[in-house]
């Protein structure tokens, strides 16, 4: 949706609205992390060192949520 000057409205959301999606997508993030750290141990892929790091950093990052298992 535009304004009157063509400028792009953004949609007011509260920080509880910020934050819930910020943990979604690390909640998505850090499942699909496990899964790679799952497939290395089990030697179904070669492991690189920056994604598990990245990985890792993940976990870290979305300790303050709530993620479904």
């Amino acid at each position: 949706m535009r304004d009157a000057n063509d400028r792009v409205r953004r949609i007011a959301r509260s920080s509880a609205d910020m934050v819930a999606e910020t943990c979604r997508h690390l909640c998505a993030a850090t499942a699909t992390g496990q899964q790679y750290l799952d497939d290395v141990a089990a030697g179904r892929v070669v492991e690189e060192v920056g994604r598990v790091a990245a990985v890792k950093a993940t976990f870290a990052r979305s300790a303050r949520c709530v993620c479904p298992r």
